[in-house]
């Protein structure tokens, strides 16, 4: 009997330490990298001087109250997704692109990935948003019954950083 209780005690710890790798090897397996693929036009035909955003298109939302010129090529490879969230006059925009996530082993996804957006909140969702420790958005303009903030990813290249730059230069409230 001694025996057969000592086998089981050895059956169960061998089952806990295969069962922990294959955990630990199924995270492994799904850490992915992001890869971004080159738009299919060449830079030369959807480069656009920064200092020019006066002749980019006005991307407008009335019910925001905002407006802000974006580059040509945003409205054809990048997603515009507006979002609404406590009511009339509050909400988001989001401009995200379409990127390839491959992982270790080679295998490939497309996601949406945010480059830019733009929040309207409330002055105590603004408290809220602000008393986080890390992320919190900046803002761009504070009137007396919203706060409009934004938050931008930290990847893409030089162009599309110095892009998002000039967009937010542009940025208006309108009646």
């Amino acid at each position: 009997m001694i025996n057969f209780l000592k086998t089981h005690k050895v059956i169960f710890w061998t089952l806990i330490v295969v069962l922990f790798g294959v955990v630990i090897w199924g995270i492994s397996l799904s850490y992915k990298k992001k890869i971004e693929r080159a738009p299919q036009q060449t830079a030369t035909t959807t480069a656009q001087p920064l200092t020019g955003t006066s002749i980019w298109p006005v991307y407008r939302n009335e019910e925001l109250g905002f407006e802000i010129r974006i580059p040509e090529r945003w409205k054809k490879e990048y997603k515009i997704e507006e979002i609404k969230t406590i009511g009339p006059g509050f909400g988001a925009v989001s401009f995200s692109k379409k990127v390839e996530w491959v992982n270790k082993v080679g295998d490939t996804s497309f996601s949406e990935h945010m480059i830019l957006g733009i929040t309207v909140a409330t002055p105590e969702q603004w408290e809220i948003m602000n008393s986080a420790p890390t992320g919190r958005p900046i803002v761009l303009k504070i009137t007396d019954k919203k706060v409009y903030v934004y938050g931008t990813t930290q990847d893409g290249d030089k162009k599309e950083r110095d892009e998002i730059s000039a967009v937010l230069s542009t940025f208006k409230l309108i009646q």
